[in-house]
């Protein structure tokens, strides 16, 4: 299945398609949390109605985004950019080793020392 906006504006569809699953994340969350006596379905549903208001929230102010999401989200939020920064690249279509390369030895973020002040100021950036 393909996703696109009907532009075939890949990047923001894959943006709004990462940018939603980490809102997801923490709906999940607030959930179970809120309802724990609730069915699986339940609570899925309960999540889903919490996802425009997380995404919405944690946009307008940075102490609402810092506290919304944790470390792994932060490490999400950053590598999710810069892999969207690849469609922008002329990579050439079967130079695939070169692509990877990038990513793994120079944009993807490791995060085995933790998530800094840096990292968050530069997720926030990314999440606006």
């Amino acid at each position: 299945m393909e996703f696109f906006d009907g532009t075939k504006n890949w990047v923001a569809s894959a943006r709004s398609i990462a940018d939603t699953h980490e809102a997801a994340l923490v709906a999940a969350k607030r959930a179970y949390a809120a309802m724990p006596g609730l069915s699986l379905t339940e609570q899925s549903m309960y999540g889903a109605g919490l996802i425009n208001d997380i995404i919405y929230s944690t946009r307008a102010s940075y102490s609402t985004f810092n506290s919304t999401f944790d470390n792994s989200s932060i490490m999400d939020i950053n590598n999710n950019s810069a892999g969207r920064r690849y469609s922008l690249r002329s990579y050439a279509k079967d130079d695939y080793m070169t692509a990877f390369n990038d990513a793994y030895w120079v944009d993807i973020e490791w995060y085995d020392t933790g998530v800094g002040s840096g990292d968050r100021e530069r997720a926030w950036s990314n999440w606006q």
